[in-house]
């Protein structure tokens, strides 16, 4: 099958599925992924229905996109946007709501389909979203389509699986974090969600996320894709890390590339309530996302952490990592060779 932006898809099969289905034994994963060449991208399991459909997708001229890998700080920095483009007084009664209430996630149909358990549970939490939008095929495209205006809209997707004009119709933000955090946090969320439920090792999700074999990558190409194009006036690049060390002065660069206008009074606000602190405080899940036993491990939850886990810089440094993060370093320094993106590992 080959789609309207010129990738041909193929499917997880054979032993390569069979290995699969053993480290992600959940009903939602039963197919594997899928993979699109050229690039040799996996993307989520149900992306051929809605492929096409994500290439013709029309942003507006006055959205805000953010783009990152899973795990790098997209629902931070969403949380951060939205905040200073409705919330910046701290008044909006709507700052209460869910992210899939206020802040939709582009290629939600391509993970979830039409149907099953996970479907109806964030059916249940758009009813009441803008237009009442109740068809089941590409419900959350027409979501995001009844959205008013502007529209901030999450996705994880590389910036050559958008819609080609993408870059001349929106303000682009790219967040980009250390691979090795963005490693071990998403060892984590896979096996804290039974959506997931990765029944793997570390050691064997590390070897996957360098192969590219985990949806949304491989991680240097879906970067770099947007690190080659830092100049464009359109597009904002952030690093997680400078973001943790000096929230104030990274918003600062937001404000001016959004053109929010906001002062520092109203920048202090969104430096307060977009803390770690204050979001896990108020129960700041990503949408997709649903803290509850049916979806989540509420006793690795308990031990672990949940959603927001940790966020921190150099959580590479447990020693429990140390003889995976060995085998990574080799590969970082490889990929470095003809990539200088200049990561932070640690912060003061």
């Amino acid at each position: 099958m080959k789609t309207l932006s010129g990738h041909t898809i193929t499917r997880y099969e054979g032993e390569e599925l069979e290995t699969f289905k053993k480290e992600f034994p959940c009903d939602l994963q039963h197919n594997g992924f899928i993979r699109l060449k050229p690039g040799n991208w996996t993307v989520p399991t149900h992306f051929d229905k809605f492929a096409d459909e994500i290439y013709q997708f029309k942003f507006r001229e006055n959205d805000t996109v953010v783009c990152s890998c899973p795990k790098a700080g997209t629902t931070w920095v969403q949380e951060i946007i939205w905040t200073m483009k409705n919330n910046p007084n701290l008044d909006n009664p709507d700052a209460k709501l869910s992210q899939g209430h206020r802040l939709p996630y582009f290629e939600m149909d391509a993970h979830i389909g039409t149907e099953g358990p996970l479907f109806d549970a964030l059916l249940s939490e758009i009813e009441s979203s803008p237009g009442e939008v109740k068809e089941k095929e590409g419900l959350f495209l027409n979501t995001i389509n009844k959205f008013p205006s502007p529209r901030i809209i999450k996705t994880h997707l590389p910036i050559t699986l958008l819609p080609p004009d993408t870059l001349d119709c929106t303000k682009f933000v790219y967040v980009a974090r250390n691979p090795y955090d963005v490693c071990i946090s998403g060892y984590h969320y896979c096996r804290l969600h039974k959506d997931c439920y990765y029944a793997g090792t570390f050691d064997q999700f590390a070897q996957r996320f360098m192969e590219g074999n985990i949806v949304h990558y491989p991680f240097w190409e879906h970067v770099y894709s947007a690190w080659k194009m830092q100049n464009h006036c359109n597009l904002h690049f952030i690093f997680y890390e400078d973001l943790k060390q000096d929230p104030f002065k990274e918003i600062e660069k937001l404000n001016e590339f959004l053109e929010t206008g906001l002062t520092n009074e109203q920048l202090k606000n969104v430096v307060k309530v977009t803390s770690f602190s204050d979001m896990k405080n108020r129960g700041v899940v990503a949408f997709g996302v649903v803290e509850s036993p049916e979806h989540m491990n509420m006793e690795q939850k308990e031990k672990e952490g949940g959603f927001l886990r940790k966020g921190i810089v150099g959580d590479w440094k447990d020693s429990r990592y140390q003889e995976t993060i060995d085998k990574m370093k080799i590969w970082v320094i490889d990929k470095m060779k003809d990539m200088e993106i200049p990561f932070k590992y640690e912060i003061n």
